[in-house]
């Protein structure tokens, strides 16, 4: 039975880690989205608007 708890709290902490690696990934590609739109912005309005 404790075995069993023991498992089970394991597998929680492993999928808390992984949700938080896969949310953390999910920032990372939000921010580079955000930069490569800076650059676009930038490179069309050559260096007329800094954002």
């Amino acid at each position: 039975y404790h075995l069993l708890r023991v498992k089970v709290f394991s597998l929680i902490q492993k999928t808390r880690t992984l949700f938080s690696l896969v949310s953390l990934i999910q920032f990372l590609e939000s921010n580079k989205m955000k930069q490569n739109h800076f650059h676009l912005c930038f490179l069309n309005g050559g260096d007329k608007k800094i954002f």
